[in-house]
This record gives C-alpha cells, structure tokens and sequence, in this order.
C-alpha cells in the first residue's frame, strides 16, 4: 500500500485514541459518577450496530448479544435510579427496541437490521441535540458515530473499504474496552467482539487490502484465542480481550512518529 494508506490508518488510530482519552475523561470525573460508564458501554453497543449496519454484515448472533447487553444495562441505570425522570423515558424506549432486537435476532428475521437502525437513530437524538436531555452531549461519550466515519472514509485520497474495516475493528473493541471500565462481565458479549475482529482482520489481509500482515496476523490470533477462552468461560479471556489490540498500537505508535514520513501525532489531531 502507498503512503497515504498509512496515512489513513495513522490518523484512524490517533484518533481512537484521543477519543479514548477524552471518554475516559468524562466518566472519571467524580461528577459524573457511574452513569457514565453506563452510558459510555451503551454507546459502544450503537457503534457496534452501526458497523454492522456500514460494513453491509449481516450477523443474527452478534446482533442478539448487542440486544442482550443494551437490555440489561439498562435495566440496569434504571434499578439503580441513576437517570432523572426526563432521560428515563427514553432509556425504557431504547429498552423496548433492544428487546425486539433480541427476539428478532434470535429468529433470524431481517427486521433486526430496521429494529437496529432505530437504536442508533433514537440514541443519537437525545444526545445529539444543542441541549441534550440527559446532560451529556454525544461528543462527551465519544467524539465520532458512524455517520461521520463513512462520510470520512469516502474522502479524496482514502480507501473506504480499509477505512470502513478498521472503524469497524475499533468499533468492536471499543466494547471490550468499555465492558471492562463498567466492569461488566460477560462472555458470549466478548466472544461475539473477538470474533467480528478476527473476521475484519482476516478479510482484510484475504484481500490484501493492507499489506503489513504481520500485525494483522497476529491481531486475528489474539481475537480468535479469546473467542477460545470466552467460549470454556475462562475468566482469562477477559484480560487477553484488551490485548487484542497491543499489536496494533505497536505498529501505529511507529509509524506516527516516523521521521522518514514528516510525520507526528499533533498532525492528526481530528478528522471532520
């Protein structure tokens, strides 16, 4: 691949990153409190939907776990009385579709692939608008939805399949991620996240979209080695899921700061 391949996969990394950064933030100011992480794996599961829904994948299982795990978070905010009463009706509407999403999953129906695009549209409108509801604007939880992403990847001089891939591999992870700050433990939610970034790893390198395939190899290794343990519910699997992606910021940690390229991580401080 040529320069500005790496060159979007610097920026898509340095981005995650400082994403990382500033959702982390948030939740740990003592203001906050644990509603944040709630909200901050509720997010996670949209971008997940909303992978899915770009990468044209169609995957009932997955689709059935993310139901699962937006339910019974929102069960839980709302068992521990962590919402006021304005953002909690919209918390018990966003329940109700993960609910269908599930029976609709579970059955193979492909009204789960509607029922998910209302998730993703009803979370982004109470979040999105200048004084949102709960408080929380959606780019205090995380700076980029999908939308913005597959308007990004289309840009001049980018490859969208290897832009939209990655997103998608960052998307999946971001739930790991946030699962571990909640400190929500599930294994099948996990193995599910494993597996759709050993699938975007492995596509990737079948195709030879990006042609450093040792990090990628190694990438579709760890996530399929946690797909093992998830599946015997070894608790190991939790701690092998984050990391999953050491190898990546190995390889981008690198080249962002390679001088040879001019290049250095204040360069690429958001994409819009």
């Amino acid at each position: 691949m040529k320069a500005n391949g790496f060159l979007n996969i610097i920026i898509l990394m340095v981005l995650f990153l400082s994403q990382t950064v500033l959702s982390a933030s948030v939740c740990t100011d003592p203001t906050k409190g644990p509603l944040c992480f709630n909200m901050k794996y509720l997010r996670s599961q949209v971008m997940a939907i909303g992978a899915q829904r770009e990468l044209m994948q169609i995957n009932y299982p997955y689709l059935e776990s993310i139901g699962h795990e937006i339910d019974d978070t929102a069960t839980n905010i709302r068992q521990n009385g962590l919402l006021g009463s304005l953002h909690d009706a919209g918390i018990v509407e966003i329940q109700s579709k993960a609910q269908s999403l599930i029976v609709e999953a579970k059955e193979q129906d492909p009204m789960a692939l509607a029922t998910s695009n209302v998730i993703q549209k009803k979370c982004a409108a109470c979040h999105s608008s200048a004084s949102p509801v709960s408080g929380i604007d959606w780019d205090q939880i995380f700076k980029s939805d999908w939308e913005n992403i597959a308007k990004n990847c289309a840009r001049e001089g980018r490859t969208p399949y290897l832009c939209r891939s990655m997103n998608g591999m960052l998307s999946a992870y971001s739930g790991i991620l946030a699962s571990s700050e909640l400190g929500r433990k599930n294994f099948t939610a996990l193995k599910y996240s494993a597996l759709e970034i050993a699938r975007i790893s492995s596509d990737l390198q079948v195709k030879k979209v990006f042609h450093v395939t040792d990090p990628l190899g190694i990438v579709q290794t760890k996530a399929e080695e946690v797909v093992r343990l998830a599946s015997e519910q070894n608790p190991e699997a939790y701690e092998k899921g984050l990391q999953i992606t050491q190898s990546c910021m190995q390889c981008h940690g690198t080249y962002a700061l390679s001088k040879p390229m001019g290049m250095n991580i204040s360069t690429f401080k958001v994409i819009k």
